[in-house]
């Protein structure tokens, strides 16, 4: 059992057992099954109807794929329900699924519409022979699916809509910059650091001169934490936002998804866990019409994301240190990590305090 005190001022961080024990590592799949997870946006399968993916391949390795038929997409298990092959290997705009294997075939919507070699089988075909479908929410044209089939699950993104009600989604570019990280690290390290500005005026010092640090925010929402920032120059303030003057708004998703918004658009991370010790980082960034990602700066996306890694990496060796067990947390700027451990506590192991 790993507690976290609910009163910051008493609380420790997570034991170092959380991130270098193989038992507690496989019960954090626990996390993951019930958890909403942003795939790509829609744009991005306009002139497609199939789009096969493997959800948290070398975790949890489930095949699924995403479906369009007449406008609407759905998520669809993308195993045949004969003899488990993978139905779609690649993405196409065929309007029919066909195993490879035996030729069953399969509407878009999942339903069965023919089976070789099963024409005299007793009660046959049953529901279990249509694909299973997987909750999916088209938000802001960004597709998020859960294995929770509660679509209630979802309603935790339009906290995001009531603080930036004015965001341009339609503006945003169609196929997106992608970069992809493996990291010798435990995943929730990188959440950890993403989660609190404390570090920032030590190891982003580009960063930290582009932005007021002094007033950084942190607030607390519904399974989010939102951290924002205030810009010193006006020419790098976002424009959509009724503030004027702010640089930053980055909004993490428990427990694993991170939206950041700049005045030239947004990125996305998507934090997979692979093992204890690797994890993947799915980079997504989407800029706006008329607007340029800034490259090679002192500040930007990619130098910050740089600098971060190398503190998460040097934090992987650390925490495996027989001296360290874990730490108090700094009330004024971690309250976002001690939210991300209470919820892992609660996740994992049942507590809740």
């Amino acid at each position: 059992m790993i507690k976290i005190d609910k009163n910051i001022n008493k609380a420790k961080t997570l034991s170092s057992k959380f991130y270098t024990d193989n038992n507690i590592f496989e019960q954090s799949k626990n996390i993951f099954e019930d958890s909403i997870q942003i795939i790509c946006s829609s744009s991005e399968l306009i002139h497609l109807n199939t789009y096969p993916f493997t959800y948290f391949d070398g975790f949890l390795d489930e095949n699924l794929l995403i479906t369009k038929k007449d406008g609407d997409f759905l998520c669809l298990s993308n195993v045949c329900t004969h003899r488990g092959h993978v139905l779609a290997q690649c993405s196409n705009n065929n309007d029919v699924l066909q195993c490879k294997y035996h030729g069953r075939t399969f509407a878009l919507d999942g339903v069965l519409k023919n089976a070789p070699g099963f024409e005299n089988t007793s009660k046959f075909p049953s529901d279990d022979d249509n694909l299973t479908q997987v909750s999916l929410f088209n938000w802001n044209h960004f597709l998020f699916i859960s294995f929770n089939k509660d679509s209630e699950i979802f309603n935790i993104l339009k906290q995001i809509d009531k603080i930036l009600p004015d965001f341009p989604y339609s503006d945003l570019s169609k196929a997106p910059i992608r970069n992809e990280y493996l990291l010798d690290c435990h995943w929730a390290l990188y959440c950890d650091n993403y989660l609190e500005g404390f570090h920032i005026p030590y190891v982003h010092k580009g960063l930290n001169d582009d932005i007021d640090w002094k007033n950084y925010k942190t607030e607390i929402l519904d399974q989010i934490v939102l951290q924002k920032v205030r810009s010193k120059n006006l020419n790098d303030s976002i424009e959509y936002d009724s503030g004027g003057d702010m640089y930053a708004y980055y909004f993490f998703i428990f427990p694993n998804i991170m939206i950041n918004y700049y005045k030239w658009g947004i990125s996305i991370n998507v934090i997979e866990p692979i093992s204890k010790d690797k994890t993947r980082i799915k980079y997504m960034i989407y800029n706006l019409k008329g607007q340029s990602i800034p490259k090679k700066s002192s500040s930007s996306v990619d130098m910050v994301e740089s600098e971060d890694q190398e503190v998460v990496l040097s934090v992987q060796k650390g925490i495996k240190s027989r001296f360290y067990k874990s730490g108090q947390f700094s009330p004024s700027m971690e309250k976002g990590v001690h939210y991300f451990h209470r919820l892992i506590s609660k996740k994992i192991f049942n507590f809740n305090q």
